[in-house]
């Protein structure tokens, strides 16, 4: 596809959220070298892969990524193709409400009729071209009806990681792909919610992916978050300046945009997505990207499991030897050994937070 022979790209910007550090992915996630940066499912790392997916629908000039001032290089080594300017460097995390409302702004000046597609620089998307041509019809289903559209992911299994959306009845189609107004944004529900969620039906997984006028976003900003959006035009209108940002960035409010935004609005269209979609958030979701072996198991890298079930391993250089296990994880590195039981793997990021608040376990983070 291209943006210069479809007028729904015409005027479309792409925005790249890269500043996670990806802790549930420790011991590989490290905070110089997150999650996004390391080639977890397939070859190239998950930000270039992100990057690639939309390089047919939009030059790199419209392409932004929002990170942080601590990982400038592994950006600019990943994707080169964006130019400096492009590249939105947070001192500090404050969550992704400010994230979208700084981008947003410094889109609406370039281009004050500029739609917005929104996405994480760390899930894994096939195919590449359902994922455009249902991205497409997105876009053309904000500049439309000016409202927020986000991309919802039908459930296959009662999943407790993820946010849901619940929908109402269908109101049309665009594209060929149909939309519902979403009557509610659900945090991560507990296993009998999730469980009544897949049987009941009209319910989405929520993919963190939205499309939006920029107008629209800044919008709602202004009636929703505006210490944020003050602060924000604090920002861009002194042109990004390192200092301005270093005062003011810190002291806007730390809102995702679900809470910030999503909930608090009305209206929003939900498009459910046919894709294969994962936010690969931990290392459990692994399972469905290593192929496994006869006996379940799933081995990257040089392992021998004798006599065990549902074991997944992850080496680069040294061999994994399990012998009578069942439904383990086991991740090494040079420094550090990951082993859990396959329904631990969320508290990794709690592991984590622990080594961050003792002096000998900052090393290793």
């Amino acid at each position: 596809m291209n943006g210069a022979v479809n007028p729904d790209l015409n005027h479309l910007f792409v925005v790249i959220m890269a500043g996670g550090r990806g802790t549930r992915f420790w011991p590989r996630s490290r905070a110089h070298r997150p999650k996004q940066f390391l080639s977890i499912v397939g070859d190239e790392s998950m930000i270039r892969q992100t990057y690639l997916r939309v390089a047919g629908l939009v030059p790199p000039e419209r392409v932004l990524i929002v990170s942080s001032y601590s990982l400038i290089g592994p950006v600019k080594e990943h994707i080169p193709e964006v130019p400096r300017e492009n590249l939105l460097l947070e001192p500090v995390g404050r969550n992704t409400a400010p994230c979208i409302a700084w981008a947003s702004e410094v889109i609406h000046r370039r281009d004050p009729g500029a739609v917005a597609a929104i996405l994480a620089s760390d899930h894994a998307i096939e195919p590449v071209q359902a994922f455009q041509a249902q991205l497409v019809a997105a876009v053309r289903l904000a500049r439309q009806s000016d409202r927020i559209v986000t991309l919802g992911i039908p459930p296959d299994r009662p999943e407790t990681g993820f946010g849901y959306l619940q929908m109402g009845q269908t109101l049309g189609d665009v594209n060929d792909l149909s939309y519902s107004e979403v009557l509610r944004f659900i945090e991560k529900p507990d296993r009998l919610t999730a469980e009544r969620y897949l049987s009941e039906g009209g319910y989405l997984w929520n993919s963190g992916m939205f499309v939006f006028t920029v107008r629209k976003m800044l919008e709602e900003m202004e009636i929703h978050q505006p210490d944020i959006l003050e602060g924000i035009l604090e920002i861009v209108e002194c042109g990004n300046t390192p200092g301005i940002l270093d005062r003011v960035f810190p002291e806007l409010p730390s809102v995702s945009i679900d809470f910030g935004i999503m909930e608090r609005t009305s209206g929003i269209l939900g498009m459910p997505v046919s894709f294969d979609w994962s936010d690969v958030g931990n290392w459990q979701t692994m399972y469905h990207h290593v192929p496994a072996d006869e006996n379940g198991n799933h081995p990257r890298g040089p392992s021998m499991l004798e006599d065990c079930r549902r074991v997944l391993t992850w080496s680069s250089e040294r061999l994994i030897v399990g012998i009578g296990l069942e439904d383990v994880i086991i991740v090494e590195t040079d420094d550090a050994v990951l082993v859990c039981r396959k329904d631990k793997a969320q508290a990794v990021g709690d592991i984590v937070k622990r080594l961050e608040r003792q002096a000998t376990g900052k090393r290793y983070v």
